[in-house]
Order: structure tokens, then sequence, then C-alpha cells
């Protein structure tokens, strides 16, 4: 809606952008409604291991979630800076 004076005129686009903000919340809220619970095991229940054991087994990549993780870091890294040094190229030219 838009004020022309003292009355108010419907905008077409308006009410779209009000849609699909209204169907994406929907969205959101069924997919927090349809997550299962998620339990983490307690702290007593992990085995006890020295920070040097935990150091090697994360240098040594055997977790796909630690290899995922560090490999997208580098990605994401190489992109950023592939990305500034075009945006600082841009700028000097």
């Amino acid at each position: 809606m838009k004020r022309e004076g003292n009355r108010l005129k419907w905008v077409p686009g308006n009410c779209v952008i009000w849609s699909c903000w209204v169907l994406l919340l929907w969205i959101v809220l069924g997919m927090v409604g349809i997550v299962p619970e998620a339990e983490a095991a307690k702290i007593g229940e992990i085995t006890e291991t020295e920070w040097t054991d935990q150091a090697a087994r994360f240098f040594s990549f055997r977790d796909p979630s630690v290899r995922y993780a560090v490999f997208g870091s580098i990605f994401l890294g190489i992109s950023c800076g592939l990305l500034g040094s075009f945006i600082l190229v841009r700028k000097l030219a």
C-alpha cells in the first residue's frame, strides 16, 4: 500500500514481496519443527585423552568433519583473496 494524499493506493510489488517473506517464514518454521532432537554425550562418558593425542588425531585428518572444515576454510580464503585482488586492481585501473 502506498499513501497518495489522504488515500491509500495498492502497489502490486509490495504484496509479492510480503508473500515471499511469509512463505519463507513458514518454510523456516516448518524445518525447525521437523528436525529431530540431537543428544550429545555427557562429558563423563567421553574417554579422556591427552592433548597430544587430540592434536595428532586432528593433524592426521582421519575425521571427515575436520577435512571438510579445513578444506572449506582454505577454499573460502582463496576465493576471498581473489575477489579482493580483483576489486583492488579495478580501483587502481
